[in-house]
Order: structure tokens, then sequence, then C-alpha cells
């Protein structure tokens, strides 16, 4: 009878461990180092600082404004049991939007900067600023 007590609080313990070891692997990365990491990878020298300047700052702006609006509408939508479909597709446009508004400034700032850069750094810029792939944040269910 021990024995079974011993499993079981075993078990549940290794069950409420997963969700914290996915919510750990989740962090989200800081935006200023991802920037900087970009940065570096592009290889962009001191000529050059001009023209990445104002891709940083839209970058950096784009992740503050999309962090508030992402904790604004978890503190209205995700206080609540329930979300009616009208209230998900309005925060959906909402994201959306912002998403608008973020690509109408960054796309003519990156297009000076790749007026400034090599074709390799280019390629590099191609490859640096491609999606990141999104990582699985719990082992599938067997």
């Amino acid at each position: 009878m021990r024995l079974d007590r011993l499993l079981i609080v075993s078990t549940v313990c290794a069950l409420l461990a997963v969700p914290a070891l996915a919510a750990e692997k989740r962090a989200p990365v800081d935006p200023q180092v991802r920037v900087t990491k970009i940065h570096d990878a592009i290889g962009i020298t001191a000529a050059e600082e001009s023209a990445w300047a104002p891709v940083a700052d839209i970058l950096l702006a784009d992740a503050k404004a999309m962090s508030d609006l992402y904790k604004g509408m978890k503190g209205k939508i995700g206080a609540k049991a329930k979300v009616s479909t009208l209230e998900r597709l309005k925060a959906q446009q909402a994201v959306a939007t912002a998403r608008q508004d973020h690509l109408a400034k960054l796309i003519p700032a990156v297009e000076k900067l790749y007026t400034v850069l090599t074709p390799e750094q280019q390629a590099l810029a191609d490859a640096a600023f491609a999606p990141q792939k999104r990582r699985k944040t719990a082992p599938p269910a067997q």
C-alpha cells in the first residue's frame, strides 16, 4: 500500500513538472538580443550604421507594441472563462492592423539598408530576417 502511494505521488509530481519545463522552454527572446544577433549576422559596418539604426529602432518599437497589445488582450480576454467569436475576431483584427502598420514602416527602412549592403550582406540579411522556427513546447502525447 505504501508503494502504491509513493507511485501515485511521484506520478503526480512528474505530471506537474512537465508544464513547468515547457514554460521554461518558451521563455521569449529579448528583442534587443534578437536585433543585436541580426546586426552581427549581417556584419553591419560603421559606415552602414546610419542605415541600420532605423531598422533596429522599428524592430524594437514593434516588439514593444506587440507585447503591449498581447498583454492588453490577455487582460481583457484571458480573464474570461468563455470568449465570444466577436471578441476573438476583434483581437485578431487588432494584431493584423498592428502588423500591417509595422510592415509599412519596416519595408522602406529595409529598402534603404539594402542599398548600402554588399550582395553577400544582403544574402546574410535574408537568412537573418527569415522567420524563426517555433519550438515545440511539450513532447507529443503517447
